[in-house]
């Protein structure tokens, strides 16, 4: 005759089998090394870890959460050109010279530089919404948030403090051409450079140029931090 097992006996077996199968604890451990070492340990910012199938095995369910920031990356990458192992540098302004030729050319790099941080904050967001949807134990939380600032929110707000640093430069820039073309019959642009006989044209105009100057550094820094 066949007896049932007591209830306490059956639900305890049920958890014993479901912890001798389990592979969560293993998958964790890996994806918590891996973040480690691959992203936040990492210091070239500029490169992000591509997943061979064998960890996407080894990881479980938790590549979702690492698709998240590949996502981004590679959005970076497509839209704005800094991404996935691409080279950082400033968008080329045009110089004074081509500047007081055509001064619709600083509007026309305003707009392309505007639309790549727009691109970029669309990224920021998109890729916020799904983090926000995911359940991680706390010791992968505490870890994989790092990985995330670092590669995801960091250039978020590097980019959100790029557009003063931007528009610094082409306010001052607008200011030179308003300048020269005030006084054209006083400066000459010879080649890349603007010259002048005048003593108080020349202080006037090298204070402008002097600004400008310190407001291009201070873009290039903004741009290296990226």
């Amino acid at each position: 005759m066949l007896r049932k097992a007591p209830l306490w006996l059956s639900i305890g077996l049920a958890l014993f089998l479901a912890a001798c199968f389990s592979k969560e604890p293993e998958q964790r451990k890996a994806y918590i090394e891996f973040l480690q070492s691959r992203i936040i340990d990492n210091k070239d910012e500029t490169t992000f870890p591509a997943m061979t199938s064998r960890q996407e095995e080894a990881f479980g369910p938790y590549v979702d959460s690492f698709k998240i920031m590949a996502t981004f990356f590679d959005g970076m990458n497509e839209r704005t050109g800094v991404g996935r192992n691409a080279t950082k540098s400033p968008m080329s302004l045009p110089g004074a010279p081509e500047l007081i030729a055509d001064p619709t050319l600083l509007d026309k790099f305003s707009a392309s530089f505007l639309q790549r941080a727009r691109e970029t904050k669309i990224l920021v967001d998109t890729a916020d919404t799904a983090k926000a949807r995911l359940q991680l134990p706390d010791d992968l939380k505490a870890v994989y948030d790092k990985a995330y600032d670092r590669t995801v929110s960091k250039r978020g707000r590097d980019w959100a403090n790029l557009e003063p640093q931007w528009t610094g430069v082409t306010d001052q820039m607008k200011k030179l051409v308003a300048f020269v073309r005030q006084n054209q019959s006083k400066i000459q642009v010879q080649g890349s450079g603007l010259l002048t006989d005048d003593p108080a044209i020349l202080a006037q105009m090298q204070g402008i140029l002097k600004d400008l100057y310190a407001r291009q550094d201070a873009l290039n820094k903004a741009f290296d931090a990226l």
